[in-house]
């Protein structure tokens, strides 16, 4: 079921949203699907030229709900046309658009974006209490299936990142280009150390330091802004609003508390993904704040040498938020590596139609040289 501006659809639209989903499992175009999809979405903005210029710009964002293996998931989208790219936020209290509120924007004038709420953050439906990492990658494919995506583009921040990691791993059919953002699950160090540890398993300490996060806004800053380099700013003052905000909401930081409780081991974190990144084949993105205080940026070039079609990118003068710290070099670098790296993905398809004369020229069926006409 969607949603959009935060206000339930009309019955009759429901069933043509769950129709045209049921048509794109069953293997119709994606983008003449989708196209349907938005025409029967009544978009909140004021004027029909206002919605033409947001829509062209694709920065218009709409809200969708989903039933995700019978949990119903908050998901931000945008966009119309070109490759879906799928965004996975990262711990603490974090969502869907607080993190990547600067890339989404940037990231829909070429692809369609689809950044959903995990289970217990933001506005989706809270976490299963029995879910550990395995459920948390086992949720990404029936996302997919909810969203009707067959491949995707998969982008993952910190916690997102592990979850990212964990599901190219395990369903690397459906994965095309992997970006790590400040990823977790690249070694087996805890983030931010053993003090992390004995504050999370103290009794009542760890619920007592969430709770104050709400009523003193200079221990919010201290704690939630700490893995940043840079504190100040209106962007980062207009993040810490609404990490405040999503804080007050009844059971935020239960899952995230209840994921860390899973993990963090007194000999380092419960999943690590480090002996098998290896395998990861497709086109990887690494990208990592240099003055990250929760992962080390040695975990993020060595995850560079393991593997194969990988790319790093270390941004200076940056935490462990690269796209609220740096946005505008951090949608730089996302934009450059999905425009390069589809470029190489047409390239080989291209050579498939290209045959040898014989003066040994290369040229295509059609006569012309085909890398004259790249």
């Amino acid at each position: 079921m969607y949603i959009t501006s935060g206000k339930k659809l009309p019955r009759n639209l429901r069933s043509r949203f769950q129709s045209l989903l049921e048509a794109k499992s069953r293997g119709r175009n994606e983008s003449e699907v989708e196209t349907e999809l938005m025409s029967s979405v009544p978009f909140s903005a004021t004027s029909e030229k206002e919605r033409k210029k947001r829509a062209d710009s694709g920065s218009f964002l709409r809200s969708l709900w989903l039933d995700v293996g019978g949990i119903d998931i908050h998901c931000l989208a945008a966009g119309s046309r070109g490759h879906p790219v799928v965004i996975l936020h990262g711990g603490g209290f974090d969502a869907a658009g607080l993190s990547f509120r600067e890339t989404i924007p940037v990231l829909a004038r070429r692809h369609r974006i689809y950044a959903p709420d995990w289970p217990g953050f933001g506005q989706s439906n809270a976490m299963p209490r029995d879910w550990c990492v395995e459920e948390c990658v086992g949720f990404v494919a029936d996302l997919l299936d909810a969203l009707g995506l067959k491949r995707i583009t998969l982008i993952g921040l910190s916690m997102g990142g592990a979850f990212a990691v964990g599901f190219a791993l395990g369903s690397p059919k459906r994965v095309e280009r992997l970006v790590l953002v400040d990823s977790v699950g690249l070694g087996g160090g805890i983030p931010g150390g053993i003090i992390s540890y004995f504050a999370l398993h103290l009794p009542l300490v760890d619920e007592l330091r969430w709770a104050l996060l709400t009523r003193v806004r200079t221990l919010a800053r201290r704690t939630v802004c700490a893995p940043l380099l840079d504190q100040s700013g209106t962007a980062i003052e207009d993040a810490l609003d609404e990490i405040i905000r999503l804080a007050r909401k009844p059971g935020a930081g239960a899952a995230f508390r209840q994921l860390q409780r899973s993990e963090y081991r007194r000999c380092g974190l419960r999943t690590n993904y480090l002996h098998r990144l290896a395998e990861i084949r497709v086109p990887t993105l690494i990208v990592h704040g240099a003055e990250d205080r929760l992962i080390p940026v040695a975990c993020a070039k060595q995850a560079h040498d393991l593997i194969p079609h990988s790319q790093l990118e270390i941004i200076a003068r940056c935490g462990h938020l690269p796209p609220v710290e740096q946005p505008e070099s951090f949608n730089r670098i996302i934009s450059s590596f999905l425009k390069k790296s589809h470029r190489e993905s047409v390239f080989p398809k291209l050579l498939k139609k290209i045959t040898l004369n014989g003066a040994g020229r290369v040229r295509s069926p059609s006569g012309p040289s085909a890398i004259g006409r790249l």
